[in-house]
């Protein structure tokens, strides 16, 4: 008896990383406002955009040029994790599919009834 395993990419896991990134993504560029009144990080802040588009924008076009020090600024220090993995092929790959399925289809909607989230 033979067992052959392969692996096989799946587009869940990517459009379920583009969908969890781009809500922390909205949540950073909705908490800016506020954060604007306190000038005093402790730590190296992400970066922020005037909209949460924007930041999508953003965040696609670093993934699809590989550019990890603009990702690295957009998601913060506590993105190091999602930008490297250690292995740069695969990192480059992922970064290729997640951009190219983002410019398929991404979209942005602020809860009319939460325009700022709460920190």
């Amino acid at each position: 008896m033979k067992t052959e395993c392969r692996y096989t990419s799946s587009s869940k896991p990517f459009r379920s990383l583009l969908a969890i990134v781009l809500f922390w993504l909205l949540t950073m560029a909705l908490q800016a406002a506020p954060q604007a009144a306190q000038k005093t990080p402790t730590k190296p802040a992400a970066k922020t955009f005037d909209s949460p588009q924007q930041a999508a924008e953003a965040l696609i076009a670093a993934t699809e040029k590989f550019d990890v020090a603009a990702l690295e600024a957009i998601l913060g220090p506590e993105g190091h994790d999602i930008v490297r993995s250690g292995e740069e092929v695969l990192d480059r790959e992922r970064f290729a599919e997640f951009a190219a399925q983002a410019r398929e289809k991404n979209s942005v909607t602020v809860d009319p009834k939460q325009p700022i989230l709460p920190r």
